[in-house]
């Protein structure tokens, strides 16, 4: 019965029966907030797509077809953030949905991001 129920919510990391979970924060996963200030920052458009690619190891975007839309793709969704004055974190979370929702739907996720060192 009840006991059963909260076992497996704890398991899932739902908290009590009968609470509203808390959603993890996606914001700073993909892009931290020195990221989303320097795209920004950003006015020539080779910039931005190297700044792009850089950050999301795709420097083949000027040579494989699928590096490219996907960089293009990303620089939609900051574009569309920028556009519509979103806060950094409200940038890197919205950013990070797409880029999760975008592996998913491809398939195979592209190379990690270059872990910070420190």
């Amino acid at each position: 019965g009840t006991k059963r129920l909260r076992a497996m919510a704890d398991e899932e990391g739902e908290g009590e029966v009968g609470t509203q979970p808390t959603a993890p924060s996606l914001a700073w996963t993909d892009l931290k907030l020195a990221d989303c200030e320097e795209y920004l920052s950003l006015t020539d458009p080779d910039a931005v797509l190297k700044f792009i690619a850089g950050k999301m190891n795709l420097p083949d975007y000027d040579t494989n077809p699928r590096s490219a839309v996907t960089v293009d793709l990303y620089l939609w969704v900051l574009d569309l953030a920028k556009q519509n004055g979103l806060s950094s974190e409200k940038m890197s979370a919205m950013f990070t949905i797409l880029k999760q929702t975008h592996e998913f739907a491809i398939g195979t996720p592209p190379p990690a991001p270059p872990q910070e060192e420190g």
